[in-house]
């Protein structure tokens, strides 16, 4: 009995997977068609510091996303992104919290790609001999980061 219930369970999963990838056209004499879909999505993470090299923690910011291959294909925007205690960020590029979306992710070349960040954050106050604060000036730090093997996916669902 367990034999045949795992066999039914593993029957289930595979056929949840398949048809999730059923895009519902149908192929020729009724048949269904399965697609297989690259989802246009890349982490980008980023270590932020200041110009003193101390870390940027529990800040907000704003981060401007440029990738380029050759020219400027995509960019978006992402507002309200919070580094943690180790002034780590994280963004989802193609997210769907990204705002300003100029482009397609679809026709970046990802053979030659490069990610431009601009992150954009006010400095923590600096506090005075005397006890009282200044207010910084809003900083932006720009990190570019040439694209790796990951993304190499997408130029694969492009052949």
């Amino acid at each position: 009995m367990k034999k045949i219930l795992a066999l039914l369970m593993m029957f289930l999963i595979a056929g949840n997977f398949v048809f999730a990838q059923v895009d519902g056209t149908t192929g020729t004499e009724g048949e269904a068609t399965a697609t297989v879909s690259v989802q246009p999505k890349l982490n980008f993470q980023a270590v932020v510091r200041n110009a003193d090299n101390e870390l940027v923690f529990e800040k907000e910011m704003k981060v401007v996303i440029n990738i380029t291959s050759g020219e400027n294909v995509y960019s978006e925007t992402h507002e309200g992104v919070m580094t943690n205690k180790n002034g780590l960020m994280t963004v989802i590029i193609g997210g769907e919290d990204a705002t300003d979306v100029q482009g397609s992710m679809y026709d970046v070349d990802w053979s030659n790609a490069t990610i431009e960040a601009a992150l954009t954050f006010t400095p923590d106050p600096v506090i005075n001999e005397d006890g009282s604060t200044t207010e910084q000036e809003e900083t932006t730090v720009t990190v570019t980061s040439e694209v790796t093997a990951v993304p190499y996916a997408l130029q694969a669902g492009s052949s």
